[in-house]
């Protein structure tokens, strides 16, 4: 089998490498991957696989990245069921229906027995997204590659902390056992799966995601937005989703800004299934003066190029790159104390808070106290 270093990842030459992925939306898993492939020399002859040919990131991949789809059906799991059109939406239904009375596991390998194999054959092969919860009809990233990749080596990543994020079953970890390593984004990351498999610690490695820290700050610059003048701006970047933690950030905000002398604003950026929702509970609770959603973007930097600092209420995180690129901005982060939160936020750069709305409250208190001699 050949060995592989993950230190040694982006040393790599003359190699024949496939990455495959649901889409490349804008995302921290695709972010994540974006950067990677933008870090690999460009001797390597790399293909990227999706489920699904959008996501703002394909139109600004190297050159040398070679795109394909990985079938019709299996798109369904790179697109939002709202986006699904015809035949396809009718399978989407099917499906979903499947994963809600079986389980997800029975409606991938159901995908899989009408989607080919990938005829070409690699050095290295990375399955770029977990498995999902099993009631969840997301993921099918390691079954694909498993069944429909030919390589010498496979590598499955987890961008998630494996002790809290749903997705630790008996399934997911049998798949899990057959790939040559695991790959984990911090070393608490990593820590939190050993502790659930041990068994698979000797396949257990870290590769950190990297940062295009130049990009970064050359997008900050571009439209950076304007925050009205007298607030604190808190923004948050990222899904918007049950994990995230934001209704209970919600109602920490507007404790705090009631007893608050000094003005604060909560900006959110971003999209999920819980949009809607956070809009209607911002109406409902009648705090549209201090909290403002804005859409979807490509460039969320220009967000923090003049925020005040960025928070993360999340109940459970892996290593997320939000945290990563506002710190190349020099933007100081708020975040619960989730898996990598102390690893990754030195006391100068930010605060770490008790995971919960109390602990929210005690760290916006103290996040303000800072900022307002800034």
């Amino acid at each position: 089998m050949m060995m592989f270093n993950a230190k040694d990842l982006i040393k790599l030459k003359n190699k024949k490498i496939v990455f495959i992925n649901n889409n490349m939306r804008v995302g921290g898993v695709q972010s994540s991957l974006f950067n990677l492939l933008s870090k690999l020399d460009a001797s390597n002859e790399i293909t990227l696989v999706l489920f699904s040919l959008n996501g703002e990131y394909i139109k600004r991949l190297p050159q040398n990245v070679k795109v394909k789809s990985a079938g019709k059906l299996i798109s369904i799991l790179g697109i939002p069921h709202s986006e699904t059109k015809g035949w396809l939406k009718i399978f989407s239904f099917f499906l979903r229906g499947i994963t809600r009375l079986y389980s997800f596991n029975v409606a991938i390998q159901f995908i899989l027995l009408f989607t080919k194999k990938i005829t070409d054959e690699y050095d290295l092969a990375f399955s770029f997204l977990q498995d999902s919860p099993e009631n969840v009809f997301y993921g099918g990233c390691n079954l694909f590659t498993l069944k429909k990749i030919s390589s010498l080596l496979k590598i499955s990543y987890i961008h998630a902390d494996y002790s809290n994020y749903g997705g630790a079953t008996n399934y997911n970890i049998n798949i899990l056992r057959k790939f040559d390593y695991i790959a984990l984004v911090s070393e608490s990351c990593k820590k939190q799966f050993t502790s659930v498999v041990p068994e698979l610690t000797n396949k257990a490695i870290v590769i950190k995601n990297f940062v295009l820290d130049e990009e970064i700050k050359m997008l900050s610059d571009c439209d950076p937005y304007l925050y009205k003048n007298g607030f604190l701006n808190f923004l948050y970047v990222g899904r918007l989703a049950q994990e995230k933690g934001l209704f209970r950030l919600l109602d920490a905000f507007t404790e705090v800004s009631s007893i608050q002398e000094i003005p604060i604003m909560l900006h959110i950026v971003g999209n999920g299934p819980l949009l809607d929702d956070i809009a209607s509970y911002i109406d409902n609770k009648g705090i549209n003066q201090i909290v403002e959603i804005h859409e979807e973007t490509d460039n969320p930097y220009r967000f923090m190029k003049n925020a005040n600092a960025l928070v993360l209420s999340s109940f459970h995180e892996a290593a997320p790159m939000v945290i990563s690129e506002a710190l190349v901005l020099g933007l100081k982060v708020l975040t619960t104390n989730t898996c990598s939160a102390k690893e990754m936020i030195t006391d100068d750069e930010g605060w770490v808070c008790e995971n919960s709305k109390e602990g929210l409250c005690k760290g916006l208190l103290d996040a303000i106290g800072e900022l307002r001699y800034v």
